[in-house]
């Protein structure tokens, strides 16, 4: 009889001692879509290789994880996949990212004419600038955020006058104050 009573009270010191524990991991793995699609696209956002010449999005529902947009490197897409599968809480991973490749001498060019101008100097030092150019074949595809509509039209037409992209797509979208 002395033995099972001191059976049951380290049943209950043991459950006391680890039941935090349990409930913070359960906790963990119930993160709503809203913090899932955060913390992805922090992790991608806050790499190395994430650079201007790429443009992920991320999207969750109910746990599955949706990658969509482009890269430039070859590996980063395996990469950023890598990131929303070993986040916590998700539960699959849908990759969408497209491997691109299109000429170095237009994407040099866009970059510097966009980010080289005045009218952009305050992004350029960001540590995400938040213009995006990616490059497929000839055609440039500009994604992000600028304050103006006057600075979406610019990065057009600097585009125009300092590349030789064959089709510009400006997908720019202006901040609201």
């Amino acid at each position: 009889m002395k033995s099972l009573k001191i059976y049951v009270l380290m049943f209950t010191i043991m459950s006391f001692l680890f039941l935090p524990s349990l409930n913070a991991q359960e906790n963990q793995l119930n993160k709503s879509d809203e913090e899932i699609t955060k913390e992805v696209q922090k992790k991608i956002k806050d790499n190395l290789y994430y650079t201007v010449f790429d443009w992920v999005t991320v999207k969750t529902d109910n746990g599955v994880v949706t990658l969509d947009g482009y890269v430039h490197l070859p590996w980063a897409k395996r990469y950023f996949e890598k990131f929303a599968t070993e986040t916590e809480g998700v539960k699959s991973v849908s990759d969408n990212i497209v491997k691109i490749s299109g000429p170095d001498d237009i994407r040099y060019r866009a970059v510097r004419a966009i980010y080289g101008n005045w009218l952009f100097q305050n992004y350029r030092l960001m540590k995400d600038p938040p213009v995006h150019i990616i490059v497929i074949n000839s055609k440039v595809i500009l994604e992000g955020t600028v304050q103006s509509e006057v600075e979406k039209g610019w990065a057009s037409t600097l585009l125009e006058w300092n590349t030789n992209a064959g089709k510009i797509e400006n997908n720019l979208a202006v901040e609201k104050s």
